[in-house]
């Protein structure tokens, strides 16, 4: 899953303030990674812009878990609600290319930076990418549960191996 920012959907694709606005836009790859990098790349980025184009993208879900948090009875709310947040997430964010000059605070120009995605208490990771100039740069935050470090540290051990520096 990658988390889309939802302001393309606001007055003047923006909106006032800085506030959490991310959707999430879902991908599949149910015969696992392809053989290259490159591949996996390419095919996430096909079914991502093929996403993009509908006029809803990364609004679904969102307002059938709000209507559900409204309605439901509070103990059939907290029984679902267990077995949705029981197992951890994993979200991608593609920050993009930034123009460092355009961050630029007298002779200084950023050369990385960190983003944190929606992860609260729930078990689950971001990863995000961004490159300032030429530099790409991941930042990984997360929040997991003793029983799920084991399967965080395999995945990224396996996303290291996956992208061979």
């Amino acid at each position: 899953m990658s988390m889309m920012d939802l302001r393309r959907h606001c007055k003047d694709g923006d909106s006032e303030g800085l506030c959490n606005l991310t959707g999430a836009l879902t991908t599949a790859l149910p015969n696992g990674l392809l053989s290259a990098f490159k591949d996996t790349l390419i095919e996430i980025a096909r079914q991502t812009r093929q996403c993009k184009e509908d006029p809803f993208a990364g609004l679904y879900g969102m307002p059938l878990l709000h209507s559900a948090a409204r309605k439901l009875p509070l103990k059939l709310l907290l029984s679902v609600a267990n077995r949705i947040y029981s197992s951890m997430s994993l979200g991608l964010t593609n920050i993009g290319s930034i123009d460092c000059r355009l961050l630029q605070m007298g002779d200084a120009l950023p050369e990385n930076g960190w983003f944190g995605g929606p992860v609260k208490q729930k078990p689950g990771v971001q990863i995000s990418a961004a490159s300032f100039g030429r530099t790409c740069t991941l930042c990984i935050w997360g929040h997991a549960v003793q029983e799920d470090l084991p399967v965080l540290n395999q995945l990224l051990d396996a996303a290291l191996r996956h992208i061979d520096f």
